[in-house]
């Protein structure tokens, strides 16, 4: 094979990976999305339950969910907060609300500044 066909075959190869990574990561964020209303009212229930596993579990994984709106972290947040005064174990919830919510400020801050 000569250089010109080798050099196509490799530009074609990482551009048909890319592509099928992208796709994989589109599929992955539309499930999280159909998914989200689901688990938000999940937390939701165990939250009027009580039930501090559930809550923290949930709240863990609606926080790292692509879907998650900057509202629905600011209710996480604030039930963390109350919930972690009561049970230490919902510290951790809190604290990654925390952060989700630091960074949604630094890139929503990053946008609106230009």
């Amino acid at each position: 094979m000569s250089t010109g066909a080798e050099i196509f075959v490799t530009i074609l190869m990482i551009a048909l990976g890319i592509v099928a990574v992208q796709v994989f990561l589109s599929r992955l964020r539309q499930k999280e999305k159909k998914v989200y209303p689901e688990i938000w009212s999940q937390f939701h229930a165990s939250v009027k339950m009580g039930l501090n596993e559930e809550i923290l579990c949930l709240g863990n994984e609606l926080i790292h969910n692509s879907s998650l709106t900057q509202k629905d972290l600011t209710d996480i947040h604030d039930i963390a907060i109350e919930l972690s005064k009561k049970d230490a174990r919902l510290e951790n919830l809190r604290l990654n609300a925390y952060n989700k919510q630091l960074y949604f400020n630094r890139l929503f801050s990053k946008t609106f500044d230009s």
